[in-house]
């Protein structure tokens, strides 16, 4: 070989890659190159019977004659030195990716034959290297796994906006249900006093109508009653006078004078004057039960304007029953007296001054029928049931509305 030469090179007959005459094995592919090297390369032969004789310092350790015969072949033919005891990976490579991973001094010689995923991974724990990586992709896949099945199995399911306002009505059903009966129960009660008081109102006024109504008769049959008198007295005049000119002592009118009218009877109104007071005293305590309630903010309407209701039918059951003691003065027999009405005083009756707050408080109560999706039906409460008519629980603000269209009364 020519001096300041290198030793040629040649290329792998399966992925054109460099190779050198020590390599039994390709180091990109794996092919087998043992053969291939074996055949005396051209060039270098050409190269050798050029050169002239004599000793020739060697380039390098790997020109270097084996010591004492060792790697000569049977033909006398000098054998490639053995390359590292340890074994060399060779990677089969389709479209970048290893499939399969074998020890070189399995190498097959002939054609590639694809490694089963067995193979691969058996390979695979071989080589610490690939071994770890292996571990690693594992426990990558493995918290991709846990990711998509917390976050919903990935975007194909994901939440749709119907699953989330579902989830938050339950989580209102289950918040706003419980302390709402309570209210709505409560609302019952007052309700039933509330049917009380206007029952008790009504009743007073009646009663005093009729009064009024007799007295207005009584007044006009009196004043019929004088009118007749004076004419009679005025026709008999002169006969009275010749009578008492006459010493006469009975000197009257003829007995054809009428009868004066009888008044008229002062009603007695203890009945409703008792029912007013037990309706305050009543909703004197559901005031009292309401203020200890601990509800959610949802229902703070509702409960801000059912305590104006209950607190201001109270006071308004109170001060009526103060009215008609104070304008009607009943008959007293064993007094002789016939008793009184202050028509004026009774004039200053109130009847439901609440009703704004009653319809408020109705219509809150709506909202949360409608938001919790709640059975209208089971309450008492326009689109619902009416328990008593004579009550307002069906009473609602003005361009306010019922649900399903039932209009409010």
């Amino acid at each position: 070989m020519a001096k300041g030469t290198a030793p040629a090179e040649s290329t792998c007959p399966e992925c054109s890659e460099p190779t050198t005459p020590s390599d039994r094995f390709c180091r990109s592919c794996g092919h087998g190159l043992a053969e291939i090297n074996k055949a005396p390369n051209s060039a270098e032969q050409t190269a050798a019977a050029n050169e002239p004789d004599g000793p020739e310092p060697a380039d390098s350790e790997s020109d270097q004659a084996p010591e004492s015969g060792e790697g000569s072949g049977p033909d006398g033919e000098q054998e490639v030195p053995a390359a590292a005891e340890a074994p060399t990976l060779a990677l089969d490579k389709v479209d970048g990716a290893t499939l399969a991973i074998q020890d070189a001094d399995q190498a097959p010689v002939g054609p590639k034959k694809k490694p089963s995923p067995r193979e691969w991974v058996d390979a695979a724990r071989k080589h610490p290297r690939i071994s770890a990586g292996v571990v690693a992709l594992s426990v990558v896949v493995v918290v991709l796994v846990i990711v998509l099945v917390a976050g919903g199995g990935g975007g194909g399911s994901t939440t749709s906006p119907a699953q989330i306002r579902n989830k938050h009505l339950v989580s209102l059903q289950k918040q706003l249900t419980a302390p709402f009966s309570a209210v709505m129960q409560d609302r019952d009660s007052f309700f039933a006093q509330e049917a009380q008081f206007v029952s008790s109102i009504k009743s007073a006024q009646s009663k005093l109508f009729l009064y009024t109504t007799s007295a207005n008769q009584y007044n006009d049959a009196l004043n019929q009653y004088n009118n007749e008198v004076q004419q009679i007295e005025a026709s008999n005049s002169a006969a009275i006078v010749a009578c008492e000119d006459a010493g006469g002592f009975d000197c009257t009118a003829p007995n054809s004078v009428p009868s004066a009218p009888n008044g008229p009877t002062v009603p007695d109104l203890s009945t409703e004057i008792s029912q007013l007071r037990q309706s305050a005293t009543l909703l004197d305590q559901l005031q009292a039960q309401l203020n200890s309630l601990k509800l959610p903010s949802q229902l703070n309407v509702l409960n801000t304007q059912f305590l104006s209701s209950v607190s201001g039918l109270s006071s308004e059951a109170n001060q009526d029953a103060d009215i008609l003691t104070e304008a009607v003065i009943p008959a007293n027999q064993q007094q002789g007296t016939s008793g009184s009405v202050d028509a004026g005083k009774a004039s200053e009756l109130r009847t439901n001054d609440v009703l704004p707050a009653i319809q408020q408080m109705n219509a809150a109560a709506l909202t949360i029928i409608t938001e919790l999706h709640l059975p209208i039906a089971q309450y008492d409460i326009a689109g619902g049931h009416d328990t008593n008519p004579n009550d307002d629980s069906q009473a609602l603000p003005t361009g306010v509305t019922a649900p399903q269209g039932t209009p409010a009364p």
